[in-house]
Formats: C-alpha cells, structure tokens, sequence
C-alpha cells in the first residue's frame, strides 16, 4: 500500500526487565515499527499478553503466535467504511461518480477495514445527453405551397395575413434531432426589454451579440390554466400503519387526468402554456417541443426539462415575414434572412413568432442552467424568504435554536423558518471543495400547483423501494440506504413520528415545520427542519417523491441528514452501512476482507453466515465496481459495458434478500434486489429465464420462484462473488428494545461500565459509538477502542471471555484488538450460569490524546431490560484494575454510579430520557 503505515507495540509480561529493543524496517513506503517490553505477569508464568498498535487503513493483519493464553491487543486504524472527503464539482454536472481520496477520483476496490465511499453520481440527465452530442443537420427540398408534404405545412405555412407566391423558395422542414449538448457560455449583458427586431446589434464577427433574457419571475406566470383532473380519488392505503393518522393519510386524494385528452400524461416536468401542434424537436422525449398553433399562425417552444436550459435559434428565409414574440429577438442578416433566438428554461412556455414562415433552418442547444439564471432565481425566492425571517427575528432575537424558534411560531401562527439551517447558499455548500452553484429555496406552496397545495403530505401512497428520485446531489450512499430501510415501510413512519403525539406534529407541519429521528454518535436525535428546498426548474433538485411531488418524506429526510451534518455538501460520498446505522440504529459491519477471501476458499462458512443473516431479516447491501463516465477510453466505461451485457450496473447498491444452500447438489443461490427498486435484467445463471428452473423444479419451489418477477433476481453464488466486490450487513431485528448510555474516557478508564444478568438465555448486542467526524472540520481521526465481556470465576476472579472485533457476530476469545473505528460492536450470547457478567469499554492511550474522550454505548435486546428476567447496572472500575491493563483475569472491583440513559421500545421512533443506578 502506498504510504502504508504501521505500528506495534508489543507486551510481553514474562519477565521482570524491560527490553527496549527498537527494529525499523522500510520497504518501500511500508513503513513498520516494533517496540517489545517485557514484563511479569504477577501471577500465572505461562501467560502472555502480547499488545499490538496496527494503523493499517485496508487489511486486518493477525500475528499468531504459538504460547499458552496468547492474548494479542490488535491497534487497527480502521477506516471502517468512513473517510469524508469533499465532493468534487463540474462546471455543468455537479458531481463525478467515484471514489474520492484527497480529492482525486479513484477507482477503490472495497476491503475489510477500507474507506468505503459509495462513488457519486454524475448528473443522469448530462450523462444521457452526452450520448447525443451530434450536430443537427436540415435537409433542404424544392417544393411550392400546393405541393407541400403534411409536415412541410405546418413548418412553411402561411403564418400572415398576407400571402407571399415564392413557388420554388426553399422549404426547411423540422425533424426530430439529436439533442446537442454544448458547454454553459458566458452572456453578455443586453437591455432589458419587450421582443424586438433588431438590425444594428452586430457583434465585431459581423453576428447576433450573445441573447440575453431577463428573468422576473421565481415561478413564471401561466397565460392559461393548467390541465385540470377530471375527478380526485382516495388513495388505497394500510391505514394500520398509521392507525391514528398522524400522517394524516386518510384526507389523501389523487388527481385523475383523461388519459385520451390530457396532456398531463404526455409530459414529465410540466405542461405546455399555450395549445397548438406538438413536435418533439430531439429524439428523446421530454426535452423540447415546439408548438405550432395553426388558427394563430404563431410558433412557440416548451422545455420539459428541470436542468436545462434550451437555447433556439432559428434563420428563416428572405422572404419570410415574421415578428418576434415576448422575448425573441430577432435580427435580419445583409442577405435578408431573418435570424430569430430565444432561451427556453425549465418547465416553461416561450411564445417565438407569429406570421409567414418561407423556409428556415435551425439550431437547438440544451445548456446547463447559467450561473446568472440561478443567481437570479435566488433573488427572487430570497425576498420571501427575509420577510418570513424578518418576522421571527423580531420575536426571538437572536436565538437560532429550533426547538425554541418552532415554539413561538406555534404561538404566534407564523410560518416557521429554521434559523439554525436556513435557506441560503451556506446550507448548500459549507465544506464543499468548490461551491455550489447558487439555488433557489422554495416552499412546496410556492412550486406546486395550487390544486396540489393542499394535498402536501409527507406520505402520499405505500411506501416502497425505489419510489423516490435521489437526485443531482451525489449522495447515493444515504438514498440506497433509505431505499433499503423501505423495505420495511413502519421503520421509514417511526423516524417521522412526533415525540409529543400525532395532534403535536399536524399542528408543526401546518406551519412547515417537520421532524426525523436519526441515532446519530450513539444516540437518537430529533432534527427539526423547514419545509423550504433548493430548486431547480420549479421542483426540488434533489431528493425528491417521483410519483407524487406533493409527497415530501424523501426531501425532508435528506434535508434534515444534511442539516445533521452541516450542509449538503458534507453528505456528498460516502459508506450506506453508515447510512443505514444512522437511520435505524442498528450495529452495521462491512465483509469486504470475507467476500474477497471466500472466491479462493473451499470453506462454507462466509455463505452460511449469508443463510443465517437474511434469515433473521438483516439488512445486507452489495456493491459493484467502477463509476459513471463517458469517456470512450476509460476502464469504467468498459467495465460498465461489460455489467451492462449481465444485466447489471456498475457502481451501484443491490441488496441481498435471500441465500439458499442445497446441499443435495451443492447449489448456492443468492436473491437480489436493485436498491432503487428497479427493473432487473440479470442474464446470468438462474435468471428469470433459465431453464434450470424447470429443470430443478424443487429449487424452484423452495425458491418460491415467479418468472414474471423482474424486481428482484436470483444469482449463483460464483456469479455473485464475481461480479460484486464487496458490502456490508446490518443487524437489524423489528423487535428490539434499544438503550443508549452517554458517557466518556478519562484518562483512559470508563465512567461506566455494565452489570448485566439474565435469568435465561438471552442475546444482546453492545456497541461503542464515537462522534462523527463528517461534517468536523479539522477532525482526522477515531480513537482506538474495544468491548471487552467478563464473566465470574469460581475463586472470586473474572476472566475476559470475548473481545470484540471488525465483525460484530464473529468477537475474538484470544485477541486484544482495538479498532480505530467510529462504530464497534459485539453480540454476545449471555447465560443465566455464567450471570452477572461485567461489559467493559475499552481505550488503548497513545500519544497525544486527550484527557476525556466522550462516546456512547448502546445495547439492544429483544427483552424489556429491567423487567422479562434481564438487569443492567451501572458500574464504575478503578483505573488501576488489571482489566486496564490487559489482564485477562482480574478481580471486580465495581460501585454502582448514577447514569443518564435512553430508552427506545422496538414500537417507538424516538427515545425517552431517563437516569438511574440501573435500566429500569
């Protein structure tokens, strides 16, 4: 590894004396140093305990040595799945997909103990439009107005009152194009103005001087009214899953358009603001359209896009007589042509000319939206924006804090602004590389249409995988992971549900203000946020429902995660097992190292941890290898062509939802799941159309396999180790009560440390939580720590048992590991003989460390703790016990200590506070 560094420091207590022996080995950049002491063991000659500081950034490496009770203290610095690194932005499509280190984009295999960045995506929409790249070509035809084709009539028609006879003028007739993507120029400014024919504005070249446009609307005023649906219907719904309508899901009602007449179905991002013939202008649909109203003789253009804006230009011939329309303008050239352009943004109509059309050619561009555009319509928005806080800040000063802020709007019934995450460009971009381009913030109010207004939820039809839109923002490592928490609708409902009670939150939501619970460092956390979203073509530019735009859960969950973390910049890239931790909770942890190591081994036991893991409905993700790119000659596009000839994409989530061992033909099988929820093609062995499934009809059955079924897919498991490089599981379970304890190192000794009985067998999974490092600047690295579980002995002793590990379902019983990690956990299996056990955190001190390093610990168990024969104390341990030293046995010298603690029952999506010498 380049620049791989590592250290040990090895105990040896065998002896009396120490050793100070030093060994510096450099090969290469790998650099390694060892310093062994020896000391003795005041008791048991035969044990060694050896310690062992490891800053390894990729592999676990296990030194075994040979001597009875080898205890081994494993220092790894494990950058277990969370390096932040900055996202990377393109001038016209925000974000590169791909693994960033330092700012590079890398190509990063995943391992065990890795940096897992999810990559970032590219701008769909440009990667789509790159494609087409292809300059538009007219042919030109000889044809008189009696002998003019249907299409030749709409283009060359007679427009004007006055009909000029050119028998032999050239015709140019409009086809759908390829759509040309040129790069964002630089506009000049011009005055503003009403559509005008101009003769003079020659630029030194002889040409048109750059088209200029100014806008004056946050959201352009329609001439005539949008399409109206023919009747609302109730929308089907388990209304069990919000039995007391906190969601308010039972006053939901659906649109329902005339599907022969309206052209509401026809197009994605909007609809047309005048009436005429429609012509698609590109090959694809849902790009431009020009609108040619016959009665009228009158050409107008509308953009079905949200990211583009549609630069038209148009020369008509001599002897065409034409005035621009609204903003068109128009210029004619010393020939006599007539030269006509308008720019065409998102979502909107703009009228072009009105008369006689005697042949033309054209030229269509699609250009990101300027940095002038956006600027603009962040002006506009931002006035509304400084009324509604204005009005706060009279109120409340300069208090900022939500909780306090969202009080006095109640009171006062004004419409709530978060002050603590405003919207405003530093929300955006705060930690970001390079900034953001700027964006408007709108209300759902602002950018819906008003029969939609009032049908704003957070939930608007079932919840399911893949029913929402990520977005432009880069963060596919939180949208996959949100997409795999829908698997299980009620888990999405709990983290939306009030703390004081379904009336508390209709009353919060009436004034724009939402709450989602995250466990964020270690404890449950509610993030209130504002109803306000960056924009971009009058719909939200990132997360977003892609149903139902008056559905609002997808947005506001990604607005109160990037909130949580300080802008949405510092949610660009990075690892859904953390993702998926900080929405629900639960332990997650990556097997890189195992898949890798299980394509060479003949041992079964990584798989049937597969068979055991989706048993017990844990979540786990695989991922594939490569990143979005459109050069020809990259690696990754190749790669993806290669995924693409199977059925699957690189660089993307999938998620396992079943493994099937058969040991009569040794048959492994593995279910899968696109985590968007879309359409699988996989192509492979034991597709939805291979004939194995005939063939073996009691795989199939065992399989419950449904041809027709093309969410999910089943893979062998070779193919699955081949084409995927890595994932991660998280040990969820619906029925968990879940406990969190704040407390903290000092001097390297715990402030709390667990007394726990059971009276039966009983599972229960401890974890040590550090703070987050996303989002803190200046902050490198985690602490190197450990869970040690103790039980007594017969002689009034305890001895250390197991210790934990990177996998928190395989802990160690001869190792002394710590991890440098934000997140380690261990599950333990805890027995009423062996009762009361001793939990112990751990910190392993180095050098520059300081004097108190905060953390969390959180249990969880499928019993009331207090109650259902489980009990947990809370215990303080003396530094100098020989626990704190590695010992591995050692006598429990413990005293109750109060403690502050959460409680989160299985039922709830938010914690209760309580303190005690004891969960109760």
């Amino acid at each position: 590894h380049d620049e791989h560094n590592e250290e040990h420091y090895e105990l040896d207590e065998h002896h009396e004396h120490e050793h100070g022996e030093h060994h510096e080995h450099d090969h290469g950049e790998h650099h390694e140093e060892h310093y062994e002491l020896d000391e003795h063991h005041e008791h048991e000659h035969g044990e060694h305990n050896e310690e062992h500081y490891e800053h390894d950034e990729h592999h676990d490496h296990d030194h075994d040595h040979e001597h009875d009770e080898h205890h081994e203290e494993h220092y790894e610095h494990d950058e277990h799945h969370d390096h932040d690194h900055d996202h990377e932005h393109d001038e016209h499509h925000e974000h590169e997909q791909g693994h960033h280190n330092g700012g590079e984009v890398q190509n990063v295999k995943l391992e065990s103990q890795a940096a897992h960045e999810y990559p970032v995506e590219e701008d769909e929409a440009v990667n789509h439009l790159e494609d087409h790249k292809k300059k538009q070509s007219q042919e030109e035809e000889e044809v008189t107005h009696e002998g003019e084709s249907r299409e030749q009539k709409h283009d060359a028609a007679e427009l004007h009152h006055e009909e000029v006879k050119h028998t032999t003028e050239e015709q140019h007739e409009v086809h759908p194009v390829q759509l040309h993507v040129e790069e964002e120029e630089q506009q000049q400014e011009l005055p503003a103005g009403h559509a005008e024919q101009d003769n003079h504005k020659k630029n030194n070249k002889g040409g048109l001087l750059p088209h200029t446009q100014e806008v004056h609307h946050f959201v352009k005023p329609r001439k005539t009214p949008l399409t109206q649906p023919i009747r609302w219907d109730p929308i089907e719904y388990d209304l069990r899953e919000d039995s007391d309508d906190e969601f308010e899901m039972r006053t939901i009602l659906r649109p329902v358009y005339d599907e022969e007449n309206s052209q509401v179905l026809q197009f994605k991002n909007g609809e047309p603001d005048y009436q005429g013939e429609l012509l698609s202008c590109f090959d694809e649909p849902n790009l431009l359209y020009r609108i040619f109203n016959r009665k009228e003789k009158t050409w107008a253009f509308y953009n079905d896009t949200l990211h583009y804006e549609m630069h038209v230009q148009f020369t008509f011939g001599k002897h065409s007589m034409l005035e621009p329309l609204e903003n068109t303008k128009m210029y004619t050239k010393p020939d006599g042509e007539h030269l006509a352009e308008v720019y065409v943004y998102p979502g909107e109509t703009e009228m072009f000319v009105k008369g006689k059309v005697n042949g033309f050619t054209s030229k269509l561009r699609a250009v990101p939206l300027s940095d002038d555009y956006c600027k603009r319509r962040q002006e506009l928005a931002e006035e509304t924006i400084h009324q509604e806080m204005a009005q706060i800040k009279e109120l409340v000063g300069d208090e900022k804090d939500a909780e306090k802020v969202l009080k006095l709007c109640l009171e006062h019934n004004l419409p709530f602004v978060d002050l603590e995450f405003p919207p405003c460009q530093d929300s955006l971009d705060t930690g970001a590389k390079k900034p953001f381009k700027q964006l408007p913030w709108a209300r759902p109010s602002s950018y819906l249409p008003d029969n939609l207004v009032d049908q704003v939820r957070l939930f608007r039809g079932p919840i399911r995988p893949g029913e929402f839109d990520q977005g432009e923002l880069g963060d596919v490592w939180l949208m996959c992971s949100v997409a795999a928490v829908s698997e299980n609708p009620e888990d999405i409902l709990k983290m939306f549900r009030h703390p004081a009670g379904a009336e508390a939150g209709k009353k919060e939501r009436a004034i724009g203000a939402y709450r989602v619970t995250f466990n964020k460092n270690g404890l449950w956390r509610s993030v209130i946020v504002d109803d306000y979203l960056p924009i971009s073509g009058g719909k939200p530019k990132y997360a977003k429902s892609n149903r139902d735009l008056a559905e609002l859960w997808p947005s506001i969950l990604q607005k109160a995660f990037a909130k949580m973390h300080g802008s949405y910049a510092s949610i660009c890239s990075g690892d859904p097992l953390h993702a998926l931790q900080d929405l629900t909770g639960f332990p997650c942890c990556r097997f890189d190292s195992a898949f890798a190591a299980a394509s060479c081994s003949s041992k079964d036991d990584f798989f049937q941890d597969w068979v055991k893991y989706t048993k017990a409905h844990h979540q786990m993700l695989l991922s594939t290898p490569g990143k979005v790119t459109n050069d020809e000659n990259s690696n990754d596009l190749k790669l993806a062509k290669r995924y693409l000839g199977v059925g699957l994409q690189s660089g993307h989530v999938y998620r396992v939802l079943e493994a099937q061992y058969f040991a009569e033909r040794k048959l492994r099988l593995v279910k899968l799941r696109n985590a968007w929820g879309r359409n699988a093609e996989w192509n492979g062995d034991w597709c939805s159309d291979d004939n194995k499934w005939e063939q073996y009809p009691e795989v199939a059955q065992a399989c419950r396999f449904e041809k027709d079924e093309r969410s999910t897919f089943w893979m062998s498991w070779r193919a699955c180790l081949c084409y995927f490089n890595g994932g991660g599981v998280c040990f969820s379970h619906p029925l968990l009560n879940d406990y969190r304890v704040p407390s903290k190192f000092v001097a390297g000794t715990p402030s709390c440390v667990f007394e726990v009985n059971v009276e039966q067998p009983t599972w229960m999974c401890f974890t040590i939580s550090q703070r987050d490092r996303r989002g803190r600047q200046g902050f490198n690295e985690y602490q190197p720590v450990m869970l040690s579980v103790a039980q007594p002995l017969e002689n009034d002793l305890y001895k250390v048992v197991e210790n934990s590990s990177n996998d928190a379902s395989h802990p160690l019983r001869d190792k002394w590991i710590f991890f440098q990690a934000r997140d380690i956990s261990l599950l333990h299996r805890f027995l009423p003989e062996h009762s009361p056990y001793l939990v112990i955190p751990r910190l392993m001190q180095v050098d520059g460390q300081e004097g108190e390093v905060p953390y969390v610990i959180g249990f969880s168990c499928n019993k009331v703790v207090g109650h259902d024969g489980v009990t947990v104390q809370f215990k303080t341990i003396d530094k100098d016990n020989k626990v704190m030293h590695n010992f591995p046995k050692f006598e429990p010298e413990v005293e109750p200590v109060m403690a502050e603690y959460q409680v989160k029952p299985p039922h709830k999506g938010y914690a209760e506070l309580k303190q005690g010498e004891a969960v109760y």
